[in-house]
């Protein structure tokens, strides 16, 4: 081989190798289509996949909530020698990542057009991909990881969006009932409503011949024939929901036994006694009971009274015999928990006490969980937090007490008060030494201080002197007698 015919073969193939790396590399290039928001992330990344004997990937750092996506992508490609090729695969997926473990990948990109020099697609990749927990690394690969194909297909991944799903609200759905759905003149229709989802229903009740009610289920006699409607509106939050329904009422073409039954109390409290009737009509006009229920209730009268030990709703049904006839009515309650409410009340030891002497003060306590917190205040500076403060007044009258407890998020108060007496001298009479003329409290005689001491030494004097005269005068009388 001559040196001419080598050199042209060796440019020959240098030729070809930079034609090859211009088609794969491309040259053709898009803006992103996505724009973030809220729930929506937009990566960037502009990588050429290629899939052959070089393959390449591309990862980027990101933080992402676990959850629901959705996952938008931008795929193309662009050179001149692509209207000549056709490529089979030109597709890429997204791959989510914690660390170093995958946790999701999302479907295909769309192929891109072939034989055309510039080929652009973007759209949806997945529409519900489930993401289940948080990820710190996002990247595309060429679909040929997972979908193996031949051949150095080449796409460029020019960004992609991650959209975050919210799960849309639970439907609020209701629809009602008529119990039983035909009656004759004079008996009872009982109707309820089934609803689900939201929470902390509302109802309204309208309906034929005056019906109304704000419970779920209400009971109504009818005293005229024909079809009754009754229309339920249901209010849940910001949702809202009417249910439709109907019942048939026929005349009394024949003796028929009718039976209806109700409680006394729709929504109890666990261990509250209802009464449960039932009502009936038709049949010989002599009948027997037969109840049964929620929590064993039983009983044989035209009344059974019950009380319950769990809250929750309860059901009681009564079958009614006369003659040869025999009908049966289901009605129901809610029994609800029963509140401890917290209740406080406070008293003083002792209770009518004196001067000087030490007063404790005292709270009752029933309901809360057992747990109580107390805070005392009062007369003469009593501040406290234990459950019986202890204090000691120096001055006469009524001294007042206010404890309030706290238990479970509940707070109850009470004010109590004592008559604090003074420490008394007693003047007695002459003829009679059993009798009292007057008496002097200690605590009345006044004291300002040491600049007045003189006139608290005469006036203890003079007392004194008044005592020895009362006495001598007692002494001389028992000696005359």
């Amino acid at each position: 081989m001559t040196l001419k015919t080598i050199l042209v073969t060796v440019f020959g193939l240098l030729a070809f190798l930079v034609s090859a790396q211009v088609a794969l590399a491309g040259d053709y290039s898009v803006s992103c289509p996505f724009q973030p928001t809220a729930n929506r992330a937009v990566i960037n990344f502009n990588a050429e996949l290629v899939w052959g004997k070089s393959v390449t990937e591309s990862f980027k750092n990101v933080t992402l909530p676990a959850g629901t996506y959705k996952v938008y992508g931008l795929a193309y490609d662009g050179y001149d020698k692509r209207v000549e090729i056709s490529q089979a695969n030109e597709r890429f997926f997204v791959e989510l990542r914690n660390g170093s473990t995958v946790v999701a990948r999302s479907g295909f990109s769309q192929d891109l057009q072939d034989r055309v020099r510039n080929a652009k697609w973007n759209g949806l990749m997945d529409s519900n991909l489930v993401v289940s927990q948080g990820i710190t690394v996002v990247g595309v690969r060429h679909a040929n990881y997972i979908s193996t194909g031949s051949g150095s297909d080449s796409v460029t991944a020019g960004c992609i969006a991650l959209e975050r799903v919210t799960p849309p609200a639970e439907n609020l759905t209701a629809t009602c009932s008529a119990n039983p759905n035909s009656v004759t003149v004079g008996g009872t229709i009982n109707w309820s409503v089934n609803v689900s989802g939201g929470s902390n229903y509302s109802y309204n009740w309208s309906g034929t011949d005056g019906l109304s009610g704000s419970n779920n289920n209400i009971s109504k006699s009818y005293s005229s024939a024909g079809t009754k409607n009754a229309t339920v509106i249901v209010n849940s939050g910001s949702q809202s929901v009417t249910a439709n329904c109907s019942g048939n009422v026929t005349q009394n073409q024949t003796n028929s036994l009718i039976v209806s039954c109700r409680v006394d109390d729709s929504s109890p409290e666990i261990d509250e006694e209802v009464t449960w009737s039932a009502n009936a009509s038709g049949g010989t006009g002599s009948y027997s009971y037969d109840w049964d229920g929620s929590e064993d209730l039983h009983g044989s009268g035209r009344t059974v009274d019950w009380d319950y030990d769990n809250d929750g709703r309860k059901t009681a049904t009564v079958t009614v015999t006369s003659g040869s006839q025999t009908a049966s009515a289901t009605c129901s309650l809610n029994v609800e928990d029963e509140e401890d409410d917290l209740e406080v009340s406070c008293y003083a030891n002792p209770s009518n006490p004196r001067v000087g002497e030490t007063v404790r003060w005292y709270a009752d306590v029933e309901g809360g969980d057992g747990d109580y917190d107390y805070d005392w205040s009062g007369d003469d500076g009593l501040k406290s937090s234990r459950s019986s403060p202890s204090i000691t007044y120096y001055d006469t009258g009524e001294k007042e007490a206010k404890v309030k407890v706290r238990s479970n998020g509940q707070t109850a108060t009470d004010t109590c008060d004592v008559n604090v007496r003074g420490n008394s001298v007693l003047a007695f009479s002459q003829s009679n030494p059993n009798v009292v003329l007057d008496a002097v409290y200690l605590n009345q005689v006044p004291y300002t201080g040491l600049s007045d001491h003189m006139g608290l030494i005469w006036f203890i004097l003079s007392l004194l002197g008044v005592s020895a005269y009362i006495s001598y005068v007692i002494v001389a009388n028992q000696k005359r007698s």
